[in-house]
């Protein structure tokens, strides 16, 4: 009995520090640095923390914005993808018969204590469906580790 219960108060002891940790990394999160540790405490109940290898695509521009990022560690490449002029010109031809010559152009990186996919937990005004994402992202280095709040939560 003795045992276990010492290894259950250790196990709950590095959850708080787990937390904590966390907690300062969304109190540096422009837009939750005026939320107390209490209000901070119930987002990361509600998160989860994913670890990515690079090349792996965090998220798609163009699909349904459903989850917001918090980078850990790591960096990822942020990158949208262009039309080409000729695809413009080519407007009155029907997309269906037309080659894709997009071009996919990096537009910026995500560092560490970064955040991305705000736009989830917008709607649009006109539809009130979900908004769509304007990137894709994609992690840059070896590993990158994420803290996900989900718009399901």
């Amino acid at each position: 009995k003795r045992k276990r219960g010492s290894r259950a108060r250790i196990e709950e002891r590095l959850a708080q520090r787990a937390k904590l940790k966390n907690s300062k990394k969304l109190h540096a999160v422009p837009c939750f640095a005026a939320l107390g540790d209490e209000a901070i405490e119930r987002m990361i109940d509600c998160m989860s923390y994913e670890t990515r290898v690079k090349g792996d695509v965090v998220c798609v521009q163009g699909d349904v914005a459903d989850a917001f990022y918090v980078v850990c560690t790591g960096r990822c490449k942020v990158s949208i993808v262009l039309p080409s002029q000729e695809q413009e010109a080519d407007s009155e031809i029907d997309p269906a018969s037309r080659e894709d010559k997009s071009m996919q152009v990096k537009v910026g990186m995500i560092e560490i204590g970064d955040h991305f996919g705000n736009i989830a937990f917008e709607t649009d005004p006109e539809s009130g469906s979900a908004t769509l994402r304007n990137a894709t992202v994609t992690v840059e280095s070896a590993t990158c580790e994420l803290l996900v709040l989900s718009r399901k939560h």
